[in-house]
């Protein structure tokens, strides 16, 4: 790691940009690896990671990913990159691809396996652990990229913690343990707080500006339906040309569109996460352009995100009054304003009424919704 640091230091646009490494905050085994292997270098270690989060480093949520983008020359180096997606890509990758082992510290994940006491096959169960633990099950697993450890399969098995001891130095292997430090959750938030700081916060995306964007879409929740409403009738009133809107039902739908887009974001946003970042690739491998990736895969994948969020909004346009108090003229009257008129008045039979085909039009809506999501929303 020191080596990479140095070479970082010394060829700063080189590497701007072009390391990657799993998100600590988000991948159990990125939060492992950065864990241990920072309990085994204290503040020399967070230095060293620091010197990388300003080079700029790109996190993922698996080694798999991480390889792609090195390949793909997104990407320079990679660190922390778990073994065993590593060693199936050779011999096949050397002509593009190298790796080492960190001789200042190089992480050892415990895989650890456990029969639980609701399995439905338990002997089944037993049977694979003792293959897993037998000789053959390790030089298995060795072959497919894990790191074999019986002493009895040194010299047999293709990776092998001995072979690996040797290449680094008994002393510079960091193995993972049961540290009592995990079981207390102030400690692991003040952890994540300093590695997010290190690495510069939310990751997801490349776009410069995908934090401010992030809170302005927030940001009008904040602010009351009056004063969005009087916001939008200045603006109607002062920017010429848009007058023609002000009472209508097309200003109405601006003003609500504009209080309620965090409901929207809110809705669409978790789904648009756990979409990984290969289904772009793959997809400008082929010769997808932005438009067709977004036609053909990502609108697809957040269907149900996106039925969602419209019959959250729909919901809560129907409610809506605050914001319609000050752009609505007759003709373009919202139910919510039109119960208010009717209380002042003093008619509460109407907007009884009202209150009820409100309460109607919303189950209706919801039980509509279901079927299209296909499971339960809570609104």
């Amino acid at each position: 790691m020191a080596q990479l640091v140095e070479l970082v230091t010394s060829n700063p646009q080189t590497f701007r940009n072009r390391l990657t490494t799993y998100d600590a905050e988000r991948v159990a085994t990125g939060f492992a690896i950065n864990w241990f292997w920072l309990k085994r270098h204290g503040e020399r270690g967070w230095r060293m990671l620091e010197t990388l989060g300003k080079a700029g480093v790109r996190l993922e949520s698996s080694a798999g990913r991480m390889i792609d983008s090195v390949i793909a020359g997104e990407t320079i180096v990679g660190y922390f990159v778990s073994t065993i997606s590593v060693f199936p890509r050779f011999p096949a990758a050397e002509p593009v691809l190298g790796w080492g082992m960190m001789r200042d510290g190089t992480p050892v994940a415990n895989r650890g396996m456990a029969i639980t006491r609701a399995a439905r096959s338990p002997n089944s169960a037993r049977l694979l652990l003792d293959f897993i633990l037998s000789e053959r099950g390790q030089i298995a697993f060795a072959e497919g990229g894990l790191v074999a450890y019986r002493p009895d399969v040194a010299g047999k098995a293709k990776h092998h913690l001995t072979d690996l001891a040797r290449a680094v130095g008994e002393r510079n292997l960091i193995i993972f343990s049961y540290d009592p430090d995990l079981a207390d959750r102030s400690k692991i938030e003040a952890f994540l707080a300093r590695w997010k700081r290190v690495f510069g916060g939310e990751h997801g995306s490349d776009f410069p500006a995908r934090r401010p964007l992030t809170y302005l879409a927030l940001y009008p929740r904040a602010i009351p339906g009056i004063i969005v409403g009087i916001g939008f009738l200045w603006t109607f009133l002062l920017i010429p040309g848009l007058g023609a809107i002000r009472n209508t039902v097309f200003g109405l739908t601006l003003a609500f569109i504009a209080r309620y887009i965090p409901y929207g974001f809110g809705a669409v946003s978790p789904a648009l996460l756990r979409i990984g970042e290969e289904l772009d690739r793959a997809a400008r491998v082929v010769g997808a352009g932005w438009t067709t990736t977004a036609a053909r895969i990502l609108l697809p994948l957040l269907r149900g995100a996106l039925y969602s969020g419209y019959a959250l909004l729909f919901i809560t346009f129907l409610k809506e009054y605050a914001s319609a108090v000050f752009l609505f003229a007759r003709g373009s009257e919202v139910m919510g304003t039109t119960m208010i008129e009717l209380w002042r008045q003093g008619d509460s039979g109407p907007v009884a009424a009202l209150a009820v085909v409100q309460v109607g039009i919303t189950a209706l809506w919801l039980a509509v919704a279901r079927r299209l999501v296909g499971g339960d929303l809570h609104v």
